[in-house]
Order: structure tokens, then sequence, then C-alpha cells
């Protein structure tokens, strides 16, 4: 129920809370994460409320932002640019 409190303590209007609710609700579900017991619900939460805060309250964009917080950054490829060669198409 924290997550929900975090979204009541916040200076949002009943609606803008009804729809950061219902999008955290959504995405912790889509992404499998079991409300009040998966810590990754938290960062779902807390990017809900950052792009409250920064004045976006359309639902679908704080979905997408939510989901988007999870994802993990893009590998990184060794300094001299090579592609390894495991994933090299060349033979």
């Amino acid at each position: 129920m924290g997550h929900y409190t975090q979204f009541h303590s916040t200076n949002f209007s009943a609606d803008t809370v009804a729809h950061m609710t219902a999008v955290f609700e959504e995405v912790c579900a889509e992404l499998g994460l079991k409300l009040n017991e998966d810590q990754l619900c938290e960062v779902v939460a807390q990017e809900i409320v950052k792009c409250a805060d920064a004045g976006h309250h359309d639902p679908i964009y704080l979905q997408k932002r939510a989901r988007t917080a999870l994802r993990m950054p893009p590998t990184r490829w060794p300094a001299n640019d090579e592609v390894p060669r495991s994933l090299s198409s060349e033979p």
C-alpha cells in the first residue's frame, strides 16, 4: 500500500491520483510484478510521481514512462567500437 500512499501524499488532484494509481496497477500487472512485494514496483511508482511532478498527467504518457523506467541500458561495445566476434555476421 506504500505506493498508493506516495501518490496521495502529493499535491495532485483526486482525478490525477486516480490516473496515477490505474497506471501503476496496469504497468505492474503487465510486467508480472506483485504489488507490495516486488521492489520494482517502487521504481514504477517513483517514475509516475516524477512525471506527474513535471506536469505530465496524461495516463498514456505515464504508462510509457513507467514501462521504460525498467528497461536495461543498451549494451556497450568495446572502446574500439568493434562488434564482438560472437555477434558478427562475418565468418
